[in-house]
């Protein structure tokens, strides 16, 4: 199975341990069905336990590469707009923006 990071540009993103990921991150429900917004974002629809859906954009994968895909829930951390996916924690598998 591949790493998020293998789907992810290592020049905008970056593998980390968990235990240094800080505060900031959320268990959310993702949408399978991700947009893509150009080669190297896609948009997907979020949401908490029982909360309303949001649009947020995943940017700096690899080209025309989704690594969420058929990913159900995760840990993601937002930007402070909370537009932008910034950290995400898939059961230990960590990356942060750079």
């Amino acid at each position: 199975m591949d790493s998020l990071i293998d789907g992810l540009d290592s020049e905008k993103w970056q593998e980390t341990d968990e235990s240094s990921l800080g505060e900031g991150f959320v268990t959310y429900h993702l949408n399978r069905n991700h947009k893509r917004v150009d080669t190297n974002s896609i948009l997907v629809l979020i949401a908490v336990e029982d909360g309303e859906g949001k649009h947020v954009t995943l940017a700096g994968t690899k080209a025309n590469k989704d690594p969420l895909k058929n990913i159900g829930q995760c840990d993601l951390k937002l930007d402070a707009d909370e537009k932008f996916i910034v950290g995400i924690n898939l059961d230990g598998d960590c990356v942060v923006c750079k």
